[in-house]
């Protein structure tokens, strides 16, 4: 897997010189000809709900708790986006079911009224 993998199977931050360090490298060169790489969590509620994460294109650089400061805000910032529009998502839906539920009880009543008024219609005939 990318690094990526490697940061939900550890469920830490993952930083390599190469790609070939990660435990199952892909055989893509592309990845190959890339580093080094850093990737770290997603995190919501203790629970992984992504990865975030970096090439570069530099084999002399190096990834060092700046760059893993950074990152890690950028996935924390992530992870509120990510629960912002899930939640968003799950108000649309609710608005959805509110509404159907609305002109469940409208066409209700409106079917209990026209029969209410048939059958009092018809007790009033019988009646005369």
């Amino acid at each position: 897997p990318l690094p990526m993998g490697e940061v939900i199977a550890r469920r830490a931050l993952v930083i390599v010189a190469r790609y070939e360090e990660i435990s199952q490298p892909l055989p893509d060169v592309a990845f190959h000809r890339l580093g080094p790489w850093i990737a770290v969590p997603i995190w919501w509620q203790d629970e992984i709900i992504g990865t975030f994460g970096v090439a570069g294109n530099d084999p002399e650089r190096q990834f060092g708790e700046r760059e893993v400061d950074l990152l890690t805000n950028f996935a924390k910032h992530a992870a509120v986006a990510i629960e912002n529009a899930r939640l968003y998502a799950a108000s649309h839906d609710l608005g959805i079911a509110e509404e159907r539920n609305r002109l469940a009880r409208e066409i209700h009543d409106t079917l209990a009224q026209s029969l209410l008024t048939g059958v009092n219609a018809a007790v009033l005939s019988c009646s005369m």
